[in-house]
């Protein structure tokens, strides 16, 4: 969904992205906490990434069953390896926050490792780890996860950890303080002191005027320093309860051998309240919008423009014909800038060599609206506004005139192959899976998308384009180095 962030690990606190990263455009602000295993890139990898949590072919297995406090459990098996990934799913992320406590959902993620009731002062991360398991816990506007890998005769352990967790955490005073510490710090490593971050979470704010998906997952730097206890207890007690929240697991275990582990330690929970998510709406664009921002620390200038854009969930309840609009815009983002073979790439680095850099991204599994992005990184010498007319070109033709049938079919091939890998690990499945349940679409989603996405014609990949590549819906980004700015500004005197 969103680039990588940090994740706990080597340190306990979250291992950053590599320095050899490539140079990138401006992503969407990072999910805060977000684990690795989501990291996108422009490799074999992208083939699974790009279409995450799209990822999806025919027959995937799965049970389900709902214990009767609410909950709801959801089980992928896989026996081969000895293995299980554990996971708890809270329909309750960034976008739930109340008015002025920006970042408690990750605030609170970041103190429900720190000790409970049944494990007073205790780190459940090093639990996790003296038992040979790997933990990762991580906020989205839509939910906040908790992860565990680790042996499957662990997994009784893990059940306890978690149910705890979802009653009884205790928020000790001590352990605010030093969390709150923690995550402003994570904010200034993650966006503050990174130019492209910055602008992509103003470019964010610009394009989400209304709806909460403008503020950003970690917070407002202001807001943050002002959470207290009270705030973190508040969203705790409205949202962690177990009809807000689905057990998925994945790994070398049968249903009839997990449903009792779950009757045990989440079945013995005091049914809750699933939680009303009455979002505001994003009103109609009326007007372009365009940010500049020039930094020191910028390597090189970056251009992008986002487009508000449907997602899965915006559609759930319209018309078929209506609703599988994201699988077209799936195909329009392969087709334009899906990596060196799509048309961007091809037409601006590759024949006019325009840029170093150009593609796009586009994440159709949302409860609410989404965004197409398109980007390109300049060559030296080359203009902002040579590399926009040339993006803007290649939109042009897309708008004019479908896809050829043969370039189409080679982006479901690419889709559909990187949904099949996807399915391989234990982990991946388990987010696929918790990113629909918490976005309010039906997993049967995973056992037609195959069929659907196939299904899709070049006139409707075209009338995506029409219909959501508008400029009344766009923010125009450009992120320059601070002395190419006053450079420009001298120019225009």
């Amino acid at each position: 969904m969103y680039c990588s962030s940090p994740r706990r690990g080597e340190d306990g606190r979250g291992a950053q992205p590599s320095a050899s990263t490539p140079a990138m455009p401006p992503p969407p602000p990072p999910p805060a906490g977000e684990g690795v295993f989501v990291r996108r890139g422009l490799r074999v990898c992208a083939l699974i990434w790009a279409s995450m949590p799209s990822a999806a072919s025919a027959d995937v297995a799965y049970e389900r069953a709902t214990l009767a406090n609410g909950m709801e459990v959801v089980l992928f098996p896989n026996h081969k390896v000895p293995a299980v990934s554990h996971s708890v799913w809270y329909k309750a992320g960034a976008a739930d926050e109340l008015p002025g406590a920006s970042g408690v959902a990750h605030f609170l993620e970041h103190l429900s490792i720190r000790g409970s009731k049944g494990h007073p002062s205790a780190d459940f991360t090093r639990i996790v780890a003296e038992n040979g398991g790997d933990q990762n816990g991580f906020t989205n506007y839509d939910y906040t996860t908790y992860v565990q890998t680790i042996a499957v005769d662990r997994l009784p352990l893990m059940m306890e950890l978690g149910a705890d967790r979802m009653l009884n955490l205790t928020l000790e005073p001590a352990d605010i303080d030093e969390e709150r510490q923690i995550i402003i710090e994570e904010r200034r490593m993650r966006t503050d002191n990174k130019p492209e971050r910055l602008m992509a979470e103003q470019m964010r704010a610009l394009l989400f005027l209304h709806h909460p998906y403008g503020t950003p997952s970690i917070g407002w730097k202001n807001e943050m320093e002002a959470l207290s206890r009270d705030d973190a207890i508040a969203f705790y007690k409205a949202h962690y309860n177990p009809a807000n929240a689905a057990l998925i697991v994945t790994g070398d275990i049968t249903m009839e051998q997990l449903m009792p582990l779950a009757e045990k330690y989440y079945g013995a929970l005091p049914a809750g309240t699933p939680v009303a998510r009455n979002w505001v709406e994003e009103p109609e664009g009326i007007a372009p919008r365009r940010f500049t921002l020039s930094q020191k620390e910028v390597a090189q200038p970056i251009w992008t423009r986002l487009y508000s854009a449907p997602s899965l969930g915006t559609d759930r309840s319209l018309p078929p014909e209506q609703s599988r609009r994201s699988y077209a815009l799936l195909l329009l983002s392969h087709l334009l800038g899906g990596g060196q073979t799509s048309r961007l790439y091809q037409s601006l680095v590759v024949e006019q060599k325009l840029a170093t850099a150009a593609g796009c991204n586009y994440d159709d599994v949302s409860r609410g609206p989404s965004q197409f992005s398109l980007y390109a990184i300049p060559a030296s010498g080359v203009s902002m506004e040579r590399i926009e007319q040339a993006v803007e070109a290649e939109v042009a033709k897309l708008v004019a005139t479908p896809p050829a049938e043969a370039e189409l079919a080679q982006a479901k091939q690419l889709l559909i192959a990187g949904a099949i890998y996807a399915q391989e690990g234990l982990e991946q499945i388990g987010y696929i899976a918790g990113t629909l349940i918490t976005a309010d679409i039906p997993l049967d989603y995973l056992n037609h998308w195959q069929k659907d996405i196939g299904s899709v014609t070049a006139e409707q990949v075209q009338e995506a384009a029409t219909t959501v590549l508008v400029a009344n819906h766009s923010v125009t980004g450009i992120l320059l180095p601070e002395k190419a700015d006053a450079v420009a500004v001298e120019k225009q005197k």
